[in-house]
């Protein structure tokens, strides 16, 4: 429960972001947790990670071939819902 809430939040930070104009993608189990930069105290776990920032003005070509494989694959959110509830009584996080 707690991962999917952290999930929750973290695409609502994201979504912030973009609103604010500054550049930022979810990055969850693609990253190389060995080569992060972060200190962790005793008992503390790095979930996921959100880089903010300003991005460049021409996209990277690997980024946008990874954009072009997944562009046109969407689907409305009551196609993905799977709750133990339906979608219009799920909690808003």
């Amino acid at each position: 429960m707690v991962e999917e809430k952290l999930g929750y939040y973290g695409e609502l930070l994201v979504l912030h972001a973009t609103q604010m104009g500054l550049g930022t993608c979810w990055v969850a189990s693609t990253y190389n947790k060995e080569t992060t930069r972060v200190e962790l105290a005793a008992g503390e776990k790095l979930h996921d990670v959100v880089p903010l920032g300003f991005a460049p003005a021409k996209m990277p070509l690997v980024q946008r071939t990874i954009r072009a494989s997944i562009r046109g694959r969407s689907k409305p959110n009551h196609d993905l819902y799977q709750g133990p509830w339906p979608l219009a009584q799920a909690p808003e996080w």
